[in-house]
């Protein structure tokens, strides 16, 4: 059973799903307490009675994802004393949307928090989600076993991280591949992203504080298409030329090996022909699995120099992975699939906006 795509959905669908765009809100809820801290930018709610300005989200594909925010009426002028504390560690979600129509965008940790003394005291909670965690593990030395799914290793490695960024069963995109014996010498993440999910063709992203395992190709999906008269508020596209040779080393006693070959179009010019070299070793027994990675390795510097980076009215379902189309910019930039590397949802008294960049393209 594969992750299930985010399914399609066009503007005019978003925007009823959110209720038009308007009144929009965040909800953010600490901790198992029934009563969760439920802030607005406009107005006082909630159980708690706690405001803040705004919230600023940053979600990151390939590194740790954060959030914060104030808490504006945390102070006892009378008393001379903050009467609002947070526990560091203390999990976190955070809901945006618009009205009563709000969807997760961030789940993670409390990992400090500021307090600021002044004409007007503020308390500022900073929050990251498990990448962080796995991520300062320490580097792990161990061997993994001959034989055995690329998948069941990846699983075995996640289960430290349960209460963190949990990965379950039905948000692994399977794939029976097997490898050899493998030594691990770097943190978890860096070596179930950079070195597992590579050799399997696939990917690990976070979501809402989950972790899936996704084809690297795909990722999520498509979810819609934005156009200058449909949410799309700024965009800038960059392409440049680069021309890669990835060569991968399997078994030497075999002489196993393979390369690839791959540009992102035509040269323009005679002194550019020569390739990026990208030079690999990896346990593997067979030209196939060779190959494949070498394909791996060079489509990623490639899909690395297409870049695109938008601004639009604030969709909470826009999150790393996601593929988004752009209408009625340019024939040359329209009707392709660009995937979500980083995105930022901002919400204060001026509105709700996300600002994503994206690599690579299809």
């Amino acid at each position: 059973m594969g992750i299930p795509n985010v399914g399609y959905l066009g503007f005019n669908a978003i925007s009823a799903k959110y209720s038009g765009f308007k009144a929009p809100v965040v909800n953010i809820q600490m901790g198992n307490s029934l009563v969760s801290l439920l802030v607005s930018p406009l107005e006082k709610s909630g159980k708690s009675g706690l405001l803040t300005d705004g919230v600023s989200i940053t979600l990151n594909k390939d590194s740790a994802s954060s959030a914060s925010f104030n808490v504006m009426n945390c102070y006892d002028f009378k008393n001379r004393k903050f009467n609002r504390n947070v526990s560091i560690g203390t999990r976190i979600t955070i809901s945006l949307g618009y009205g009563s129509a709000m969807s997760c965008v961030f789940a993670g940790y409390v990992d400090s928090v500021s307090y600021e003394f002044s004409d007007v005291p503020k308390m500022t909670v900073t929050a990251f989600d498990g990448v962080k965690l796995m991520m300062e593990s320490g580097t792990t030395q161990c061997t993994w076993d001959n034989d055995q799914t690329y998948i069941a290793t990846i699983t075995e490695i996640m289960k430290k991280y349960t209460d963190a960024c949990p990965l379950l069963p039905t948000n692994i995109d399977t794939t029976m591949k097997k490898h050899g014996m493998l030594k691990q010498n770097s943190n978890d993440y860096t070596y179930i992203k950079d070195v597992l999910c590579k050799y399997c063709d696939r990917d690990m992203i976070m979501k809402n504080g989950y972790a899936y395992i996704v084809n690297y190709k795909t990722k999520f999906g498509k979810l819609t298409e934005l156009s200058p008269s449909t949410g799309l508020l700024g965009l800038a596209v960059e392409s440049g030329y680069l021309k890669v040779r990835a060569v991968v080393t399997g078994d030497k006693l075999k002489n196993i090996y393979a390369e690839s070959l791959t540009a992102t179009g035509i040269q323009y010019s005679s002194a550019m022909n020569n390739p990026t070299e990208i030079s690999k070793q990896a346990p593997f027994d067979n030209v196939a699995d060779c190959k494949a990675y070498a394909d791996r390795l060079a489509d990623d510097a490639v899909q690395n120099v297409r870049i695109s980076r938008a601004t639009c009215i604030g969709i909470p379902d826009i999150l790393p992975g996601v593929g988004i189309s752009y209408k009625d910019v340019d024939p040359q930039w329209d009707n392709k699939t660009y995937y979500v590397d980083t995105a930022t949802h901002t919400l204060n008294s001026s509105g709700y906006t996300v600002s994503f960049t994206t690599k690579g393209w299809s």
